[in-house]
């Protein structure tokens, strides 16, 4: 088994990140049929019907649902260079900058020398 530092890279060959919080999406109501619907709710309001990010919310909790929902478009255990971000990013919203800075600040993203890939985030274990 190959050892692990805090930023070395694991035996897939995906580095690994210091710290991968993971996010606090679906932490906004303790019912998780409450915090289900709380989430379609927000998700509604901030993103159009074709799946572009109107805005970026400023409250830290909904912002939380709507980054949840943008890190779904990365795949897990897959290596994204900074412009392949950039692309992904601005295909929901113009200010794909902010959106990186906010993914990798609370979780969903980690970043080394350029390279990202996604490390929190709700899995549907449904489709594994």
């Amino acid at each position: 088994m190959t050892s692990v530092s805090s930023r070395g890279v694991g035996e897939t060959g995906i580095p690994v990140a210091r710290e991968c919080r993971g996010g606090e999406a679906g932490r906004m109501a303790s019912d998780p049929l409450s915090a289900e619907e709380d989430r379609r709710r927000v998700l509604q309001r901030f993103f159009t019907p074709d799946g572009r990010l109107m805005t970026i919310p400023v409250r830290h909790v909904k912002r939380q649902v709507v980054l949840d929902h943008l890190v779904q478009r990365f795949e897990l255990g897959v290596v994204y260079p900074e412009s392949e971000v950039r692309a992904l990013l601005s295909e929901a919203h113009p200010d794909h900058a902010a959106l990186r800075r906010y993914l990798v600040e609370d979780g969903f993203l980690a970043r080394e020398d350029g390279r990202y890939w996604r490390c929190g985030g709700t899995v549907d274990l449904d489709g594994v």
